[in-house]
């Protein structure tokens, strides 16, 4: 059996509420996304040079293994 995996974003958004939501949900649109850049506007020039990372490395079992 898994262990309860919990967002981090989902736990800040909900104490500083002080109540329970769809916060993942929230984090994973890109209207959020849209928002968050307009706070804090990035310079596209800094993401030449920026490593990339292969995808296999998001495909991770939540299953926790000795």
């Amino acid at each position: 059996e898994s262990e309860d995996i919990y967002n981090p974003f989902s736990l800040m958004k909900a104490l500083a509420a002080q109540r329970i939501g769809s916060y993942w949900f929230e984090s994973g649109t890109p209207t959020f996304l849209f928002e968050r850049l307009k706070q804090n506007p990035i310079d596209e020039t800094t993401l030449d040079n920026m490593p990339l990372i292969p995808e296999s490395d998001f495909d991770v079992s939540p299953e926790i293994s000795d």
